[in-house]
């Protein structure tokens, strides 16, 4: 047993910060009594919060004084916490490399002065031993939990040229008809993620102009992704989603930029800590990564979430959450927070949203329905007061209200749904910030809060209360409560525009030297000289320039080559700018900006066979693209066919997002320039169910190394069908389950460059197998086990202990040795890339019994029983 204690509180103030008493004295009550049932040896993450701290009251002084621009502030922000940092965290690191060499450190952090250590359980009051430390929790004691929304219902898209009853109700057209749409603007969200393909928001992701790593903070999924709810999706086209096809509106600062993060989830097993929470917020202070620039920084932080109540009473005072939320507010960034689904009681506000350090500061969100005309407040919106010990003016929460009921925003790639809960308010908040914020961009975020919280309209019980705080925000008395004594920047109105709107380069391509085109375009309404440099950068190095030319017209676009590139295999991410030669004003600068992510996929020559006996899809350089990072292609065992135990499997009927293509890429083939046919040939099973469950396969070539592809098998539902027979969960066991498809592509293709995909398209219908593909000029390297015979392979001991020899009187390629049991189960399987004659493999873990061995190779197959 191993209590936590509490720790004696040092004499450094915070200033006004700190006014309500020792640090963390209020954890008293909690860290004596918590018991952490440990075995001797155990090993548990903990955070360990040192006791050096920005004296923020002197910074916001100076800042005052001093008039200190917003774009400056971060910088000095982000030296004053690392200043803190430097001053405990170095001899922090001393002392834990004696403490113990089971005692390592996995993180620090600057956001707050903070280490997360794993360490022996029996260890972790010794961390008080060190004269910096002030206090010490483990981390899963501060665990993040969403705030879900209370009701989701399916939803279309509304008339051509429609807005939302939301918008409306805050008064954002009267923005818009001032021409503030949020152009030049930066919304970052602490949520489940986002789809930044689905249309209404596609073009305001900031991915599409800068690096990923500038713009997105991934915890779950390494790129761009949400999660089945598309809580994080939803909550961004609240804020800034416009369709442009249609002129769907859905948000309030549509023209404004997205970053995102995906700490937030959706099944409570999956809950992160909240050390998830200041690597997002670490990142928002500065996400390129160059502490001297600020256009990076994002204008407002969107977020939904609560911290698990089993320290309730010690986040009042706490010296994290003061650091955490001081810093981001005089950085100059906004954030707010819904206020929780808890309601109608009194005090059921969530954590931290219930910390009060003064009057903004937490900035919380109450959920109203803005589909009836009085505004009624919602049910489940959670109240104040809040329970900290704070002057009585501070006490009432939340700071205002917005339209949470029944909000319709987009979710998953194309859809849309209405959703209820303070997740749908706050949105509504950040949408306004950002329009406030292209009216007023020298001000800071707290300045931009302060004005919605002041000039909100009131509802409810006269005055401020713990129903709707304030009251519903108002843009236009917003706007008008600033505009007394501040100017507001006039709209970018120019009609200059250029953008880089693409490039030549697909998802995937051959490995080997590519002309790389970058495709310019007018997006303005005037004519526009587009001389100037474009400079191509490759995994973040330059890898070349080229000059452009010409005049375009509106709507037109020039196709510029910029330079041979040599790609080799793997992931690269493509980055292209342009600077025009001319000082023309454009509307928009960030698009002359443009990255893409691709996929490079090493060369070989044929014969190429894929049979799937890995079990796994990362054989024989094949590629799986799987853009919901969920459910996708897999492995099993099946059977009737007269080669192999598995197949790749794509479950439709398990798979809840539909209109999905999973692809798998080949390697990229080299065709012998003598070759008179070219091969392709697979086996497929599938089980059809019904015409509105109608799944399919498609299988495409390209011979121009991904920049087009043609269709050479496509089928899908009745057609696609090998079986007729109602098993729900179908596999295939019997040679009658599986067709066949054959074909030459030597007359579709052109040059001696060949990539092959197939793409299975997801309706929600049964299960499709694939299995032993094929791609060669004369043998079919997938039928060696019925063309060739037995290879005459020496095979001992037998029985075998421990090691299993096989030789062969001859020189053997591509070798894969499988070991199954009698009922055709994969045990074991070995991959020797490298051509030899003599084979080793281990076979110690088998328990005794009886076994198939099967040596497949280029030369042949070999079978045998084995006795262990």
């Amino acid at each position: 047993m191993i209590e936590l204690l509490s720790v004696t509180c040092h004499s450094n103030s915070f200033g006004m910060f700190r006014i309500f008493g020792l640090l963390f004295i209020c954890l008293l009550s909690f860290l004596s009594g918590f018991q952490l049932n440990a075995q001797e040896n155990t090993h548990v993450n903990v955070l360990v919060f040192f006791n050096q701290h920005p004296d923020w009251v002197s910074l916001r002084n100076r800042f005052s004084a001093e008039h200190t621009p917003v774009n400056q502030r971060p910088a000095e922000i982000i030296s004053a916490l690392r200043q803190s940092a430097n001053a405990t965290q170095p001899g922090f690191r001393e002392f834990l490399s004696g403490l113990s060499a089971d005692a390592n450190l996995i993180r620090s952090y600057h956001v707050v002065n903070a280490c997360l250590v794993s360490m022996p359980a029996e260890l972790i009051n010794n961390l008080y031993l060190y004269e910096g430390t002030e206090y010490v929790i483990l981390q899963n004691q501060l665990n993040v939990y969403p705030i879900s929304p209370v009701d989701k219902r399916e939803a279309n898209n509304r008339a051509v040229g429609s807005r939302e009853p939301g918008a409306d109700a805050i008064a954002a057209p009267f923005m818009w008809n001032l021409g503030y749409t949020g152009l030049g603007r930066k919304l970052f969200t602490v949520d489940t993620g986002v789809w930044p393909v689905h249309p209404a928001i596609s073009r305001q992701w900031l991915g599409n102009h800068l690096p990923v790593n500038q713009v997105w903070v991934g915890f779950d999924s390494e790129q761009p992704a949400d999660k089945t709810d598309a809580h994080g999706t939803h909550v961004t086209g609240t804020v800034l989603g416009l369709d442009p096809l249609t002129n769907d509106t859905i948000g309030v600062a549509f023209n404004a930029k997205y970053m995102a993060s995906d700490p937030i989830v959706e099944n409570p097993e999956d809950i992160k800590p909240v050390t998830t929470i200041l690597e997002a917020f670490e990142f928002a202070l500065n996400p390129d990564g160059n502490e001297l620039t600020s256009e990076d920084v994002p204008d407002v932080i969107c977020n939904s979430w609560g911290i698990g109540d089993s320290i309730a009473s010690g986040l009042c005072t706490a010296p994290f959450i003061v650091d955490l939320f001081s810093a981001l507010d005089m950085a100059g960034i906004a954030v707010e927070y819904s206020a929780g689904n808890e309601g109608p009681g009194a005090g059921t506000i969530s954590l931290p949203q219930y910390v009060t350090l003064d009057s903004l500061n937490i900035f919380t969100v109450g959920a109203l329905d803005a589909n009836v005309t009085n505004l009624p407040i919602a049910s489940f919106s959670s109240r104040g007061p809040t329970s900290c010990d704070v002057p009585d003016a501070w006490k009432i929460k939340p700071e205002v209200s917005a339209p949470g009921v029944d909000v319709r925003s987009c979710v998953q790639w194309d859809g849309y749904a209405l959703y209820s809960g303070t997740s749908m308010a706050g949105p509504h908040v950040a949408g306004a910030v950002l329009l406030l914020k292209e009216a007023f961009p020298y001000l800071t975020g707290r300045e931009i809060l302060n004005a919605l919280y002041q000039s909100a309209i009131d509802l409810g019980e006269p005055g401020e209360d713990n129903v709707y705080g304030r009251g519903i925000i108002n843009l236009e008395a917003a706007f008008n409560f600033l505009s007394a004594n501040n100017t507001p920047v006039p709209p970018q109105t120019s009609n200059f525009d250029i953008q880089i709107s693409g490039f030549n380069l697909g998802e995937v391509v051959c490995e080997g030297n590519h002309e790389v085109i970058v495709v310019l375009e007018n997006t303005g309404s005037e004519t526009i000289n587009a001389a100037g440099q474009i400079t191509l950068r490759v995994d973040g190095v330059e890898a070349g320039t080229a000059n452009s030319s010409g005049v375009l017209q509106p709507g037109q676009t020039i196709n510029v080559p910029v330079v041979n590139y040599l790609f080799t295999a793997g992931d690269h991410e493509v980055q292209a700018d342009i600077l025009l030669a001319s000082n023309v004003l454009e509307r928009e600068i960030i698009n002359n900006s443009r990255v893409i992510q691709t996929r490079v996929q090493p060369r070989v020559d044929l014969p190429y066979g894929e049979s799937f006996e890995f079990n796994d899809l990362s054989g024989n350089n094949l590629l799986l693209v799987n853009p919901d990072y969920s459910n996708t292609w897999d492995t099993i065992n099946t059977a009737g066919l007269n080669y192999g135990r598995h197949s790749a499997r794509m479950r439709f009927i398990t798979y809840g997002r539909k209109k999905q293509f999973d692809k798998i890429y080949l390697p990229a083939m080299n065709i012998p320039p003598a070759a008179d046919s070219v091969m392709l040939r697979f086996n497929y099973a599938y089980r059809f169910r019904n015409a509105s469950l109608s799944d399919s396969l498609f299988v495409e070539y390209s011979d121009d190394c991904g920049d087009t592809w043609n269709g050479v098998f496509v089928k899908g539902g009745q057609e696609l069908a090998t079986v007729d027979t109602n098993w729900t969960v179908f596999k295939p066991f019997a040679p009658e389950h599986w067709g066949e498809f054959k074909t030459d592509l030597k007359p579709l293709i052109n040059g001696n460059n060949l990539l092959l995909r197939f793409s299975a398209y997801n309706a929600g219908g049964s299960l499709l197998y694939l299995d032993n593909i094929g791609i060669y000029t004369q043998n079919d390297p997938t039928s060696l086990a019925q063309t060739q015979a037995q290879l005459p392979v020496n095979m001992y001991p037998n029985p075998a202990v421990d090691l299993l020899n096989l030789e062969s009187p001859v020189l053997l390629n591509n070798v894969t040795i499988s070991v199954s049991d009698l009922s055709g189960r994969l045990l074991s399987l070995n991959q020797f890339k490298e051509a030899s004659t003599k084979y080793q493999i281990d076979t110690s873990q088998l328990p005794a019994g009886l076994y198939i061995v099967q040596l497949r190779s280029n030369e042949g197959v070999y079978s045998a029983r084995l006795l262990k």
